[in-house]
């Protein structure tokens, strides 16, 4: 995928994020995707989201949940949206990738159907996810004195979301569920899909666009 390079040297840098040859190198096949490709991706997505005139749509990182929100409550993250430029309360769709030791799920609260979903490639049990995320959007509402949502939880049943079969594409599946999500479109790749989807990640990070 990246040749005989240097596994520190540094194949493209955006958004104050370089993407070395060892991220990239966890595209291939067996591998664990880490924070910086899933992190490169949700940028790209974000992007893509305000050039078709989204900008209704936001992507956080990987930090914002198990680093931040989790153990530190609203206190941990309440400068997230802000840093980013992103009026939360006006977004229809915030995307949170969740990462669980060695999982990694994707998470959206979905201001249309007023309900915080949970999709989790292994079906595991959602955690604190819905009540942390449910006090983090209660509290941006609030900044800006808007009537504050009742949400409802999702998870999705399992003839609209994929499984995974194996116990390395998780973070795969997590970007490229993002990916369907941002676009309003159906979550309805499989784990055969997986090889393909490595290599569009990849082209995506490299080119510098969504596949």
């Amino acid at each position: 995928m990246a040749g005989n390079l240097p596994q520190d040297e540094v194949l493209i840098e955006r958004f104050n994020q370089p993407i070395r040859v060892d991220d990239l190198m966890t595209l291939r096949p067996g591998a664990w995707l880490n924070d910086e490709v899933i992190n490169f991706y949700m940028n790209l997505i974000n992007e893509r989201s305000k050039q078709d005139g989204q900008s209704t749509l936001h992507c956080f990182n990987t930090f914002f949940y198990s680093n931040s929100l989790l153990p530190k409550g609203y206190a941990g993250v309440k400068r997230f949206a802000k840093r980013a430029k992103v009026d939360i309360a006006k977004c229809e769709m915030v995307l949170v990738p969740i990462h669980l030791g060695v999982h990694w799920c994707m998470s959206a609260v979905n201001r249309r159907e007023k309900r915080i979903e949970y999709w989790d490639s292994l079906r595991g049990g959602p955690g604190q996810v819905h009540t942390r995320l449910r006090e983090y959007m209660r509290n941006e509402d609030a900044q800006f004195a808007k009537e504050e949502e009742t949400w409802s939880n999702y998870i999705p049943p399992s003839d609209e979301a994929p499984l995974q079969k194996n116990g390395h594409d998780c973070g795969v599946f997590a970007c490229s569920t993002a990916e369907c999500l941002a676009r309003g479109a159906p979550v309805d790749f499989d784990q055969e899909d997986m090889r393909e989807l490595r290599v569009r990640i990849a082209a995506s990070i490299l080119d510098g666009k969504i596949y």
